[in-house]
């Protein structure tokens, strides 16, 4: 065949893009020109004078044959170093560079798409390489001179030549450079990248053409390149997947290739529970393990994968059509998908089989559509899983023991175990306990390995709530406090409720039936040190009884007045950690409860029961541990309406969120117990009283309010002074400008700094912050706060309230006679307050002050009002630190989506042109923000903690000048900006740049 022919079969109807002289983009096929190049060839056998191709017809006869090549191969690399080779003859240069792309990196990287070479070359998609801005903004590149910084500077200030290439043995220098992107259906897949022009000073128009032309096909070919890398990839991990340790290592060994090798966006791999008949699959949140379990059923589409063994391919699962057409019966749960916000589109589900048993389910999620190539894909990598999982099945079960769960959770690795293993026999201890001492774990995750090993559920101590015993019970207690196999936990009238550290034990379980009289035992499991603490709980005397969970916490200086006023509390003590509250108020058998039926002569004790205080006490408990383990800020303990129930509030994370609903009555009994426990913490003119809970070495703090509604009800609120946490100034998400006037103006011996925010914007994690970077042993640092809810070590910390002579306005000179350095005063919301820390500012102690402002030029502002001598404030004055918290993306879910454009210039808009252009970013293919979608661990809300907006103006001496002047605050505002300082609204936007935080939920703090 003729290389005409052979250029003609593979190119033939191609279309081809170009761009015309005057950048009029036109379109022509690839057939027409072919044709056209026919004739000419033909021609030339007559003596007829014919004109020269026209340039078109040139640029595809010079590329025909390197695009054949390139299409004809199996393998980009089988070609590469002749590739290359070819390019610097067709484009007559010196050096040529074929970039790949490392998306997770946001990097591209040279070698001519050699991965593997230790001495590729890699690049940041930045602004700061030729190729390296080809690869962000997606734009060519036909620089004559690329050491000339002002024509590089004419496409981008901070546009700088890689100078990789030059020097050294070699001593090749770049002087001209073409750079164009490579790509594949409008994704971005590589650069092509090449130097010095040998025949002239510069790349021609020409040149920058064929390279256009070059680029689809050379797009194509990394594409092709790419998706056999990861296939390579899949391959190889495939023995990783047989010799993996763990259900979970299978899952990380192959969940990033295989979202990469399908461009999808989910994937979740399911195991089959054969016990349960269900299919689940873990997940990690914090230090514990959960779940995800689904029926095998038609319920879910993974559930159908498991009943029928069939793949399942839905383009689009909100499609009943589609649904109906796989079965009649199959359903798509959308309530995760209202949870999160996050619409599931098209799913490809595959059953991991092996010698036709059902191992499990492989689930892929959310690409535009899958094809029968990821069909047939899938099917492979399903079997490879399929035998994995079967395999880790068969390991499980030969080596299955009671610790298990530890191992593979990853709270013990298996040399680890056999370690503990051999100290507890050596030095003759219980292995448990070697656990909980040596290596730190928690008693539930030694109790949850228990209870999957035995199939009995785990009960630990201290109890949920105060289970009430019968005389029988407790007169057990008393009669057998050495006893320490097992704990007595209720005693009915033929049943008895019993804790035992091995469940297998027959001999001890028909001791303990004979020993009771009764018929039947429910057994929970627990832990040796569980049952020894509730022996220690019930067989205290009266005379010796522990303290209550929720205690009265009076004032320090008036605690002997308050304990010789207070009565003493009948109830039996709660502490620590609470569980479900359900289980211990109704009498119904547990299903997983073991049951053994033994005849024996009845006794008659009383079952055991519940007053209105205990039952009170119970929720309380329950509630005050869940809000604390939940983070929660606020409580809301609500009356009912006309409209809602009463109901119990979280606000985490900002967000209030219904925890339970009450019966009106328990709502009634919860306040009456709380302002009961609350009541003698309460001092002259305060509203507010305290409760603490003790559980172990910790101890919870919640403030309480009162607050009268409508219809003569009470609403409780509850605020937490314990998941108020010290924060070092570096990790609170500050620039590192805004961190640095900080730290130079918080070592200075003298002047007033303040930290604005409205209420619950962090300002009190700002205020300790700030001392903490000053907290040594040569300064003495006082602070005035109206509670203290972070304690640090060496600060002397006083307590004010609204009494005549306990504020501040009246202790100002006691606290300057103290002789301190620093003086910080948490809230000063008055003009009294203000000009006692303003005076202790004058006479030369570091001040640090909290107010109520938005901003920080609105918290001068806010200042200035509060005193008439404007010039003794200017020159007191030194740092303004404005702040308000914001919701962070949740680590585990969120996911990268790029912008439209009208979107991105309104965000440029927002920030500021001028200011916005000195970051360097530009829109383009690799611009991408983060947005939520949900998941378990944040409980499907796509967001997760909280993060600080700031401000930060530092006081300048034409600052002072307008403070002097009493300006308004939008003067205050600009002058601010002149020198430097960004606004609360640009740092929201470099965080939303950054990823923390997502676009929409940021901007709703300002008015945009």
């Amino acid at each position: 065949m003729s290389l005409f022919s052979k250029i003609k079969s593979t190119l033939k109807g191609r279309p081809i893009t170009e761009q015309a002289e005057d950048d009029t983009p036109f379109t022509y096929s690839l057939a027409e020109t072919l044709k056209a190049f026919e004739s000419t060839v033909t021609e030339k056998s007559t003596p007829k004078a014919t004109p020269a191709p026209s340039n078109n017809n040139y640029i595809e006869f010079q590329l025909a044959p390197l695009t054949n090549k390139i299409l004809a191969t199996q393998s980009l690399k089988e070609i590469i170093s002749t590739l290359t080779a070819d390019l610097k003859d067709l484009f007559d240069c010196e050096m040529v560079t074929i970039f790949g792309l490392d998306r997770k990196n946001r990097q591209i990287y040279s070698r001519n798409f050699q991965w593997k070479l230790k001495n590729e070359i890699r690049l940041n998609i930045s602004m700061n390489s030729l190729a390296g801005f080809v690869a962000a903004t997606g734009k060519i590149l036909n620089v004559k001179n690329a050491n000339n910084p002002q024509e590089l500077e004419g496409y981008h200030p901070d546009l700088r030549l890689d100078n990789t290439w030059d020097g050294g043995k070699s001593k090749f220098k770049t002087s001209s450079v073409l750079v164009v992107p490579l790509s594949h259906n409008k994704q971005l897949m590589g650069v092509l990248e090449l130097r010095n022009k040998k025949s002239d000073s510069a790349f021609t128009t020409m040149d920058v053409r064929m390279a256009k032309e070059v680029s689809l096909t050379l797009g194509h070919a990394l594409m092709r390149a790419e998706v056999e890398a990861v296939e390579n990839e899949l391959k190889a991990a495939a023995h990783s997947i047989h010799s993996a340790k763990s259900t979970d290592e299978i899952f990380l060994e192959c969940k990033d290739l295989l979202l990469q090798l399908f461009s999808a966006k989910f994937l979740t791999i399911y195991m089959v529970d054969f016990d349960t008949n269900e299919i689940f699959s873990k997940y990690k949140t914090g230090d514990s393990v959960k779940e995800i379990r689904l029926p095998i059923s038609c319920a879910s589409i993974a559930g159908f994968v498991a009943v029928e063994h069939q793949l399942v391919n839905i383009a689009d699962v909100y499609d009943d059509e589609q649904l109906k057409k796989v079965h009649p019966d199959l359903v798509f749960d959308k309530s995760w998908d209202r949870k999160s916000g996050v619409r599931t589109r098209s799913i490809l589900a595959s059953p991991l089989m092996y010698e036709n048993e059902l191992m499990g389910v492989l689930q892929i999620a959310n690409k535009p559509t899958f094809n029968k190539y990821d069909e047939k894909t899938i099917t492979s990598i399903s079997n490879t899983l399929g035998l994995a999982l079967f395999k880790q099945l068969k390991k499980q079960e030969a080596k299955r023991t009671k610790y298990s769960f530890l191992v593979d959770n990853n709270l013990l690795t298996p040399d680890e175990l056999k370690q503990a293993i051999a100290t507890a026999r050596n030095e003759n201890r219980d292995i448990e306990v070697v656990f909980l001492d040596d290596f730190k774990l928690k008693r539930s995750d030694i109790g949850k390995s228990l209870e999957l090993f035995y199939k009995i559920p785990y009960m630990g101590y201290p109890p949920a709530v105060n289970i009430p015993l019968s005389e029988d019970a407790r007169h057990f207690y008393k009669n057998n406090s050495s006893e320490s196999e097992w704990a007595l936990l209720a005693l009915g009238t033929d049943s008895a409720k019993v804790l035992l550290p091995d469940p297998s034990d027959q001999k001890l379980i028909e001791q303990i039936k004979e020993l009771l009289a009764r018929d039947t035992l429910k057994i929970n499991v627990g832990l040796r040190a569980d049952i020894n603490d509730y022996h220690a709980y019930y067989s205290l005397t009266e005379e010796a009884e522990p303290e209550p969970a929720i205690q009265i916490a009076p004032v320090a200086d008036e605690a002997e007045d308050v304990a010789d006023e207070t009565e003493e509390l009948e109830e039996t003590p709660v502490s620590g950690k609470i569980g479900a509250l359900d289980d211990l108020l109704e009498e119904e058998e547990d299903a997983t409860e073991v049951e053994l039926d033994v005849v024996h002569e009845k006794n008659t004790s009383p079952l055991p029961f519940f007053n209105t205080r205990s039952i009170a006490e119970a929720i309380v408990t329950e509630m005050l541990f869940d809000g604390h383990e939940k983070n929660a800020s606020h409580i809301h303990i609500e009356p009912a309406s006309k409209s809602s129930p009463a109901l119990i509030r979280f606000r985490i994370d900002g967000v209030c969120r219904v925890y339970k609903e009450l019966q009106e009555k328990n709502h009634e009994i919860v306040v009456a117990f709380l302002k009961e426990m609350s009541a003698s913490t309460k001092r002259a003119g305060d509203s507010e009283g305290t409760l603490r809970l003790n559980r172990r070495d910790e101890e919870i703090i919640y403030s309480l309010l009162t607050v009268p509604v409508d219809g003569g009800k009470e609403e409780i609120i509850l605020r937490s002074r314990s998941n108020v946490k010290l924060i070092p100034l570096e990790r609170m998400g500050l620039a590192s400008r805004h961190l640095n006037i900080i730290q130079n103006n918080i070592s200075k011996p003298h002047g007033l700094i303040v930290v604005a925010g409205h209420a619950g914007a962090g300002k009190t994690v700002t205020l300790h912050s700030l001392l903490a970077q000053i907290n040594v042993t040569e300064k003495k640092i006082l602070t005035a706060e109206t509670s203290i809810e972070i304690a640090q070590k060496g600060l002397h910390q006083v307590i004010l309230s609204n009494e005549p002579g306990k504020r501040f306005a009246d202790l100002g000179s006691v606290f300057m006679q103290a002789d301190p350095d620093v003086i910080m005063v948490g809230e000063v919301n008055d003009r009294a307050t203000f000009q006692a820390a303003l005076e202790s500012a004058s006479r030369g102690f570091l001040t640090i002050i909290g107010v109520h402002a938005n901003s920080a030029s609105a918290a001068v502002e806010h200042l200035m009002s509060f005193t008439r001598d404007s010039r003794k404030l200017a020159d007191a004055l030194t740092l303004v630190i404005a702040q308000q918290l914001v919701r962070t993306l949740c680590k585990n879910c969120k996911e990268d989506y790029q912008p439209s454009e009208d979107a991105f210039n309104s965000l440029v808009q927002e920030y500021g042109e001028n200011d916005f252009s000195k970051l360097g970013l530009e829109y383009g293919a690799f611009l991408t923000l983060k947005k939520p979608m949900g998941c378990q661990m944040c409980n499907e809300s796509g967001f997760s903690g909280r993060v600080a907006l700031h401000e930060v103006l530092e006081v300048s001496p034409k600052i002072k000048r307008l403070i002097r002047c009493k300006s308004d605050v939008e003067e205050i505002r600009k002058q601010a900006q002149r020198d430097g300082m960004t606004t609360m609204k640009q740092d929201a936007i470099m965080k939303v740049l950054k990823g923390t935080c997502e676009l929409k939920h940021a901007f709703s703090h300002f008015q945009i």
